[in-house]
This record gives C-alpha cells, structure tokens and sequence, in this order.
C-alpha cells in the first residue's frame, strides 16, 4: 500500500473513535494484530524436536 492508501484507510478507521477508552481500544487491537503478524501467526514458544 502507498502513503496514500494507508493514510485514506486510516481516516476511515478513526471516524467512530470517540473517546480516549474508543482509542485504547483500537490502540491494544491494532498492537495485537500487528504482533502476531510480526510472528507469522507462530507463538513464542519454543518447540524442540527430536529426529532420528
């Protein structure tokens, strides 16, 4: 997405935001999202494998 597009989507998002709990809220799921995008949906933990 171009500077543009992100800015439009952006400005369509907080158009319901009303109060600072409405941003809280957007805020913490824009932050979860991204984490576990960050991740490729993989969780943090460790797997340890044994071949053979």
């Amino acid at each position: 997405m171009d500077d543009k597009q992100l800015q439009a989507l952006a400005n369509e998002l907080v158009k319901n935001l009303k109060t600072h709990e409405d941003l809280s809220q957007f805020d913490r799921l824009l932050k979860k999202i991204s984490g576990t995008n960050s991740r490729n949906g993989y969780s943090t933990k460790t797997v340890t494998i044994t071949d053979g």
